[in-house]
């Protein structure tokens, strides 16, 4: 890259050629209601450069999108000017810049002609679209205006042309014009003094290059909220769709918001500029994209019912902006718009001085001056243009240009001050907003290399670098170190493709610094100066080399610190202002290109025309002169490389082929084609990718439930994850969509309803043939289907919408043969689609798609509902084109395995996400079996049922009421039922087998298994039982289930001492890892746990704890009650309260006190010092008994305190009370211990008040005191944690209970 301009070619109408109509792309109609001609492109120079080599294919759409305009206007049209985008094959860009003018028509025939083809009636004067145009490698967009607007000045406008021809212009713009060196600034002198053209660019310590102003991108956008959530959808990798009426604003809009990226870089498709009728052909693209879309206010109405579910849609003439939904916050986003809001309040005060200013002195400027006069007689004197040819020939000057820079001084001193005033106003305002927005990565990303996991150092310097490593990235430990109110946007981000590069480009630098990206190095620069005092912080930092150690905690900057910002927005602003007041280099005159030209007549308001043997070459003319520097200004000229470094170039060659794009200034049908198969091959790739992703992360969360191995994924991520799915659902459905088949946003749900209706039209004339045959169609043959227009359908009258009140529908009642059979789940697409369209609180077709995947997903039913789904082939064929994944038949195949994969784990994504939803459960009662049969209750039976979500109030079952359905508010993952009955009638007892409950939109089944007895005088004496679910495995064969209920478990043998100890290890261990869960930091003590906690609590932890109460009991005879946990619990808690100074006092005898000191000890913590004193001599005997006695004498205490609670809470459980048995109040003991640290402190002292009951054997668990003090240890591990019990647990006894 050596050249400032590469290319100028013109674009217009061929005069060689018959004129021809414009058609649009895809049916060869013009739809405008004016006309337009074809343009084509008249010359460029020069013929080629090697860095940028010349390609026009279809160059003309970019400079005249829809067409050459030909008319008679009757008012002064104005030049209109826009840039444009090129991205080539490899991914490297070029800009095009067009100034648009209309220009007199003078040959007859050609303007017989285009009168003719467009039915015009005979004018005196024929204007006709013509484009001046330059292409450049970098975006100098506001320079290559004014270079453009100067030249039609000169050459169309001015009545008077200047002395040099216009190849004189052209031959310094395209070869006497380099790039300008980083920290420099160019003023180009050919575009004459008054208002001078300068280029400057950036030095390496300041942010890159940005000639666009972003106040007008700010004011197209609609203020800085608007221009947040867009770079929101820019760095969550969003499809972005800019819409509007003038070319020049989608180029505007389109540089500045990718400018606002800084230290990322946009790695997809970006083209800021197709006419509608070509863009609707990538607007279904499976892939990131930014596109421009030229459109009439007709065309943005199509614009916005093609939208997809993750496209932005911007419109710049409204100034509206529509993110996508669910779309996260950018981080911070209150502060930043707050502060851009200040930055352009600031702004716009200078403006208005300045325009006052300005106003105040316009009677003084309309005044001419002596000096102007005199250069105005000047130019007109042919004497004096006769004297300045000769001094060309000698050398002494080379234009009547350089004789107005004698006044320059003079003439153009207010309008120049006036003119660096406001570029200086502009440059500032730009440096402000991208440095406040910069600031926000380097806060969040401070400390990122810390979780880069490098690759293997034998791939020798990044030569073999693999730019698809996904497992560079410690991603769950840097989330873990970022606030809540980051987190959402952050695990999207992770996963783009612009922070995959970012971390790939740090590796390579990690490995050869030669090699490093500049936006690297300066983002690792500015990070080492924000961990310096302000005081310390200069330029000269940057050029430091960076720190191995960091001492910047991320966490620690919560807010954007002003003082981190502001110096650099202070260094910016004075590098600005230094080079636009102190110009480094000023390019040199035109001159003329051969010393025979001959002096040509140009037609005003014509261009003139060109001899292209001047400019094809360089090296014409004389090039003695071709810069002035200042006298201060000693530095050698430099041009700048093409490329930094050759390594750095093999990185993104390598790079590129990953993200190679389709060449968006083509548009035949064969390369549509091709683009299309490279969507779908990458389609199929980030399906694998996701499902993959999603099904290893998943299978590492069940493995952590069940205690084993660590945690991968949190609660958050996995459902950032299962959006994301989403979105790659949306994307397949939406690639190759017909519009007019496309209801909403959503393609997946239009899809679905399409096929809703299909069933049901096929449904409805079955039953019509039915009927006339005279057979009558069973209800039962196909699923409700209720109109898909509808978003609600009414409740059955049975199911009242009442809060306190929950009524039921009964479907079976007891018999003594038979007993409930739980059905297998009825899976149905069309039934899914009913839930989903009956939900109050999904009111879009993206959110109802979304709903519909997260049922399917839980359900275990995506695959099966696809597929059926895509068994359709008509629906097919009538809504997508032969292209898209959908119609490939191989492909949909791989698509479609890939999505059963998914049927490995379990999900809870609906239940989880839509906790309103009105739920339908089905529950079914299982008694246990008697000699006569099924067992029977004359008590009115009640339950409550409780979820993660919310609980039910009390149910009342019918009496004799086996199957039953009701309708409550989503209660989540089921955890407990309670069930009991008020001891009613002649024959209340009840042996109950286990209570079934079923999610009859999830179609999950939860088992509460129970086998025991509810009634007075049998069993444990207890009304109400507690029940703990267990999830029903989907592949459950329900006929053995259902068998399996009623019967009662096989009775196991009695577990020893050491299989105690095991089980309580075990069940502590699992307790201590769920406490490490990453949910269970962000968990508040209002959420419910969830039912994998209730389960290892009560199933696990509580009911080994009551097997070592019970461990040992000696058996009484036929006619003696059983003793429970309970009963060994109050007599020890009776026994202390007896006498408790007599169970404070040390033993007389030695051995006892010995035995007591140790247990009382070993309670408190501190056995440690028991073991050493007693294994001392006698000459240290006094002294280490008495720092034995010290800390015993605090474990006394601490124990005292801890029995009194305990013995405190157990009269308040057993007098409060009254339908709990012994068992029931055992747990509720036990919970409440385990949440308040008591059990560990007490059980020692328990298990010597239990010997003394003489309840136990010499067997028994609690009369081994190592095996006890062994439990306490283990159980004092649950210290450190604070249990969150779940409320069911506590009978809602919890306010009466706990103090």
């Amino acid at each position: 890259m050596t050249r400032f301009i590469d290319y100028f070619f013109i674009c217009g109408l061929n005069e060689r050629e018959k004129p021809r109509i414009y058609t649009s792309y895809d049916d060869g109609v013009h739809h405008d209601s004016e006309p337009k001609l074809i343009p084509a492109i008249l010359c460029h120079y020069p013929r080629n450069v090697p860095e940028n080599p010349w390609n026009p294919a279809e160059l003309w759409k970019f400079c005249s999108p829809g067409g050459l305009w030909a008319g008679q206007s009757s008012t002064n049209h104005k030049p209109r000017f826009h840039s444009f985008l090129i991205t080539r094959e490899d991914g490297s860009r070029c800009y095009g810049h067009v100034l648009t003018f209309r220009e007199r028509c003078v040959d007859g025939n050609v303007k017989h002609a285009v009168e003719s083809i467009l039915s015009m009636h005979p004018t005196k004067q024929l204007l006709v679209d013509k484009c001046l145009c330059l292409i450049t490698q970098q975006a100098y967009i506001n320079t290559c205006e004014q270079i453009l607007r100067k030249l039609h000045v000169l050459f169309v406008s001015n009545a008077t042309p200047p002395v040099l021809r216009v190849e004189s212009y052209l031959y310094n713009l395209l070869y006497e014009i380099p790039l300008v060196n980083e920290g420099s600034s160019l003023k180009l002198s050919c575009m004459g003094h008054d208002n001078p053209v300068v280029v400057q660019q950036p030095s390496s310590s300041e942010l890159p290059l940005l000639d666009v102003y972003l106040s007008r991108v700010v004011d197209l956008l609609g203020g800085a909220r608007n221009l947040v959530n867009l770079m929101t959808s820019l760095l969550l990798e969003h499809q972005i769709l800019l819409v509007s009426e003038d070319c020049h604003k989608l180029t505007l809009v389109g540089e500045g918001i990718t400018s606002l990226m800084f230290p990322f870089q946009w790695q997809h498709t970006i083209v800021t500029m197709l006419p509608y009728e070509v863009a609707t052909h990538f607007f279904d693209a499976p892939v990131p994209y930014i596109i421009g879309v030229l459109a009439n206010q007709n065309k943005k109405g199509l614009v916005r019912q093609a939208l997809e579910v993750n496209q932005c849609y911007v419109d710049l003439d409204n100034h509206v902006v529509e993110w996508p939904e669910e779309q996260p916050t950018f981080p911070n986003d209150v502060e930043i718009i707050e502060k851009i809001n200040s930055i352009i309040k600031v702004y716009n005060k200078e403006v208005k001085a300045s325009s006052m200013t300005s106003s105040m002195t316009s009677s003084l400027d309309n005044q001419p001056t002596m000096e102007a006069v005199d250069v105005d007689i000047l130019r007109s004197n042919e004497t004096v243009e006769r004297v300045a040819n000769i001094a060309h020939k000698v050398g002494a000057f080379q234009s009547m240009d350089e004789i107005n820079s004698l006044h320059a001084n003079i003439l153009g001193r207010d309008e120049k001050q006036h003119m660096n005033e406001s570029l200086l106003r502009e440059h500032k305002l730009n440096a402000s907003i991208r440095e406040t927005l910069s600031s926000i990565f380097i806060v969040i990303f401070a400390q990122y290399d810390k979780f880069v996991i490098q690759y293997n150092e034998d791939m020798g310097g990044g030569d073999e670098f693999n730019p698809e490593t996904q497992n560079n990235f410690d991603k769950i430990s840097f989330l873990s170190d970022q606030p809540e109110s980051r987190l959402r946007f952050l695990i999207s981000f992770l996963d783009t493709q612009m922070f995959a590069s970012f971390v790939d480009n740090f590796i390579v630098s990690c490995n050869n610094i030669h090699v490093k990206d500049p936006l690297l190095k300066l983002f690792d620069d500015r990070i080492d100066q924000s961990k310096l005092p302000i005081d310390v912080k200069s330029p000269s930092s940057a050029s430091s080399p960076r720190s191995v150690f960091r001492s910047l905690s991320v966490s620690s900057s919560q807010n954007i610190s002003t003082a981190c910002v502001g110096p650099w927005i202070k260094e910016a602003e004075a590098a600005i202002t230094k080079r636009l007041k102190r110009i480094d280099i000023v390019s040199g005159q035109p001159h003329r290109v051969a010393v025979d030209e001959i002096k040509i007549i140009n037609v005003q308001g014509t261009f003139p025309h060109i001899k292209g043997t001047l400019l094809d070459n360089e090296g014409l003319g004389n090039k003695r002169r071709h810069l002035k520097r200042n006298d201060d200004s000693r530095k050698t000229f430099k041009r700048q490389p093409s490329v930094r470094e050759t390594k750095w170039r093999k990185v993104q060659e390598a790079r590129s082929k990953l993200l190679r794009q389709p060449s968006m200034s083509e548009y035949s049908p064969e390369l549509i084609a091709q683009t299309n198969w490279m969507f779908v091959e990458k389609l199929l790739k980030d399906t694998k990718h996701k499902t993959k992703k999603l099904l290893v992360c998943k299978m590492g969360r069940e493995a952590f439930e069940l205690g084993h191995g660590e945690l991968a994924i949190s609660d958050l991520e996995e459902s950032t994850w299962i959006a994301s799915l989403c979105d790659l659902l949306e994307r397949v459905w939406s690639h190759g969509l017909l519009t007019n088949h496309k209801h909403g946003k959503s393609a997946l749900w239009s899809h679905l309803v399409q096929y809703q209706t299909y069933e049901h039209e096929r449904t409805s004339k079955r039953h019509h043939l039915q009927h006339l045959s005279g057979s009558s169609p069973s209800l039962l043959d196909e699923p409700h289907v209720h109109d898909p227009t509808t978003s609600y359908y009414s409740l059955p009258r049975s199911f009242p919408r009442k809060k306190k009140e929950i009524h039921v529908q009964i479907s079976k009642r007891v018999n003594e043969q038979q007993t409930c059979i739980v059905p297998p789940a009825n899976y149905n697409i069309v039934t899914a689609m009913n839930h989903i369209q009956s939900m109050r609180e999904v009111h879009t077709e993206v959110g109802r798609s979304r709903a519909w995947i997260r049922l399917a997903l839980e359900q275990k039913q995506l695959h099966s509902y696809l597929k059926l789904l895509l068994t359709n082939h008509s629906l097919l064929d009538r809504m997508y084109k032969r292209y898209s994944l959908l119609q490939c038949d191989d492909e949909r195949e791989q698509f479609l395995f890939h999505l059963l994969s998914l049927n490995a784990v379990d999900f809870q994504c609906f239940t989880n996400a839509f906790t309103k939803t009105q739920t339908e459960y089905r529950v079914w009662v299982f008694p246990g079996r008697q000699f006569s049969g099924m067992s029977q209750t004359t008590a009115n039976v009640y339950m409550k049922i409780s979820g993660e979500k919310s609980s039910t109030h009390v149910i009342n079952v019918p009496r004799g009421c086996l199957e039953f359905t009701f309708m409550h508010q989503n209660l989540g993952v089921l955890t407990t039922l309670v069930v009991g009955h008020d001891n009613a009638g002649i024959l209340p007892k009840w042996l109950l087998g286990g209570v079934v409950v079923r999610n009859e939109i999830t179609n999950q089944t939860f088992h509460f298994p129970c086998h025991r007895w509810v009634g007075r005088g049998i069993d444990d004496n207890s009304l109400e039982r507690l029940l703990v679910s267990n999830i029903v495995s989907r592949g459950q064969d329900f006929d053995e289930f259902s068998t399996r209920i009623s019967k009662e478990p096989t009775k196991l043998r009695a577990l020893g001492v050491a299989e105690l100890q095991e089980h309580m290890g075990r069940h502590v261990n699992a307790i201590v890892k769920y406490q490490h869960h990453p949910i269970h930091d962000v968990r508040t003590n209002h959420t419910p746990p969830p039912a994998s906690f209730t389960k290892l609590l009560v199933d696990g932890l509580v009911a080994t704890i009551n097997k070592v109460f019970t461990h040992g009991i000696k058996s009484g005879g036929l006619f003696q009650k059983k003793i429970f946990a309970l009963d060994v619990l109050l007599a020890a808690c009776n026994l202390y309260q007896s006498n408790p100074q007599q169970q404070q006092q040390p033993s007389s005898n030695p051995q006892q006190h010995q035995r007591q000191q140790h247990t009382k000890v070993a309670a408190g913590g501190d056995w440690f010092l028991v073991i050493t004193g007693s294994r001392n001599n006698g000459r240290h005997h006094n002294r280490d008994d008495e720092t034995t006695i010290v800390q015993s004498q605090e474990s006394v205490e601490r124990m005292k305190v801890s029995m009194d609670l305990m013995c405190s809470l157990c009269n308040r459980v057993s007098n409060i009370q009254q339908t709990l048995g012994k068992d029931e109040m055992f747990v509720l003991i036990i919970c409440i211990s385990l949440q308040q640290h008591l059990l560990p402190v007490c059980l020692p002292k328990i298990a010597s008040l239990a010997q003394a009951s003489n309840y136990f054997d010499e067997s028994a668990f609690l009369s081994d005191n190592s095996a006890v003090s062994f439990l306490a240890q283990v159980l004092s591990m649950l210290n450190e944690y604070k249990l969150n019990v779940d409320d069911s647990l506590f009978r809602g006894l919890k306010s009466k209970l706990i103090s």
